[in-house]
């Protein structure tokens, strides 16, 4: 099977507009769920998916490897061999990760019951056999649409992702009036059944060799993806350690509302960043092509791959950061402050983050996983440990301070060995072509954010409204000064084309 360039852009636009698109719904989804069951249901809920995830370790890497499988087989004309290579990934994490769900149950009941109490614990008790049945459905349906992606059929999955997200909220308009917080889990479950059968189907249209029902397998493949599959399996484990831990952290060293707000504000920040990197997935295909064949320019893309992805962060998160105070007061419906400082510090960070996707996605590429899977490691361990620590010490705000510098740290050592490949200096994290334009948006931000504690807190609709058109005005005109726009216009206008 060839690489279709026209097929690549496809499935890189759809990428962006999933994630555009899921945004949306996610903003009026939380909007409702927290009007509905109230910010301790909520954080409840929060807390107990979170914990839920730990179950990743139970698909020992599956969903994350098929894709490369398939695609390999699908090169060599295989497609018999790719149907067993589905087939044999499915079956093994379902039977896997149903015997390891059931014997995680008392060991997360027991993580409960250590940092949470009353009617927080036993409402939390109550949701975790659901949780964790939804958990392994879902983790059913990522092993068929991680092999829509070894189709090269991204736009497909995307799709799913979308339909999924459309239906969950649809499924929560009729269950949360009847149920209250279990209707949310019962929307989940009932949507991700719905992935897994469309999914399937659409794999079955595209092989004619997969029968109705998987069914068998064989072991001298699953050995292979096992191999394979190792080191995606310690950066879902270090990815254990940061979300989950800090929800659980935030639910010991204050209230379950810090998990509600942490998980509003951290899933607001995310779904912008999965709209400026969801396209980058795109490079991975490209960045092992130029290895092959022209090594010596990977430099050069690299360098033209981080500056417009530098461009397009620093406009977006400084728009959100000016927006949160106006967001607070449209999501939750007043301006809370605690919603605020956790959106600005987590904007800040994920911001930094983000810098270093294209290390990230360029290490893929050239087949050179070890300092990604080591600085999810230090993500992981140093929000695990600092978070721990911090909390004992300054609460809410040191768990908080402890994710963003395990954040901060992580991104370095992703990043920084690409600099040194590639001989670059760290003055490169400051691309030079926006090296002004990074020097007036912080004087705009200074500016903006002295103006707010001179007219104090009570503010209105109205004049953050304003505050955040301001500061795309100005953004505007900065923007459209910076060599880059040409770029990001040269991009969008080929991948529409």
């Amino acid at each position: 099977m060839q690489v279709n360039k026209e097929q690549i852009s496809k499935n890189a636009v759809t990428s962006v507009l999933q994630a555009l698109v899921s945004g949306v719904l996610l903003f009026f989804l939380y909007k409702y769920l927290m009007s509905k069951v109230g910010t301790e249901g909520f954080g409840i809920w929060s807390l107990v998916m979170a914990l839920t995830s730990f179950a990743q370790i139970t698909n020992l890497g599956l969903s994350g490897s098929v894709v490369k499988f398939v695609a390999k087989e699908l090169a060599n004309d295989e497609v018999g061999k790719a149907a067993l290579v589905i087939q044999t990934s499915i079956v093994s994490i379902s039977v896997i990760s149903g015997i390891f769900i059931l014997v995680l149950f008392p060991l997360l009941s027991w993580l409960l019951s250590n940092i949470a109490d009353g009617l927080v614990l036993t409402g939390a008790l109550s949701l975790l056999p659901y949780a964790l049945f939804s958990f392994w459905i879902r983790s059913l349906a990522a092993v068929f649409i991680s092999s829509l992606d070894g189709y090269m059929r991204t736009d497909l999955k995307n799709l799913i992702l979308v339909s999924v997200n459309a239906l969950n909220f649809f499924f929560c308009l009729i269950f949360v009036p009847r149920y209250g917080v279990i209707g949310i889990i019962y929307s989940t479950i009932l949507s991700n059944v719905l992935a897994l059968m469309s999914s399937w189907f659409l794999l079955r249209k595209h092989n004619p060799f997969l029968p109705m029902l998987p069914r068998g397998g064989d072991l001298s493949i699953l050995k292979e993806i096992i191999g394979y599959a190792g080191n995606f399996q310690l950066i879902s484990l270090a990815g254990m350690l940061g979300d989950s831990v800090t929800k659980a952290l935030l639910s010991k060293f204050g209230e379950i509302s810090a998990v509600a707000f942490y998980e509003m504000a951290n899933r607001l920040v995310l779904q912008i960043r999965a709209l400026l990197i969801s396209a980058y997935q795109a490079i991975i295909p490209v960045v092992a092509n130029l290895k092959e064949r022209n090594p010596e320019s990977i430099r050069a893309v690299y360098l033209k791959a981080y500056s417009i992805l530098y461009y397009l962060a620093i406009l977006v998160y400084t728009v959100l950061l000016v927006a949160f105070p106006g967001i607070s007061m449209v999501w939750i419906g007043y301006k809370e402050p605690l919603f605020i400082f956790l959106g600005q510090i987590l904007a800040v960070a994920w911001f930094l983050n983000t810098l270093s996707v294209p290390a990230y996605v360029f290490s893929l590429g050239l087949g050179v996983l070890k300092w990604n899977v080591i600085g999810h490691m230090v993500i992981g361990m140093l929000n695990l440990l600092a978070g721990y620590l911090c909390g004992l010490l300054w609460g809410i705000t040191g768990v908080v301070s402890a994710s963003f510098l395990a954040l901060v740290v992580g991104s370095l050592v992703i990043s920084y060995p690409i600099l040194v490949a590639n001989n670059l200096r760290a003055s490169s994290y400051l691309p030079k072509e926006s090296r002004m334009m990074t020097v007036s948006i912080l004087l705009f931000f200074s500016v903006i954010s002295f103006a707010r504690i001179l007219w104090g807190r009570p503010t209105s609709l109205l004049l953050e409204a304003g505050v955040i058109s301001a500061t795309v005005l100005f953004l505007a005109l900065v923007g459209v000064k910076n060599p880059m726009r040409k770029s990001v216009l040269s991009w969008v206008c080929r991948a529409a084309g």
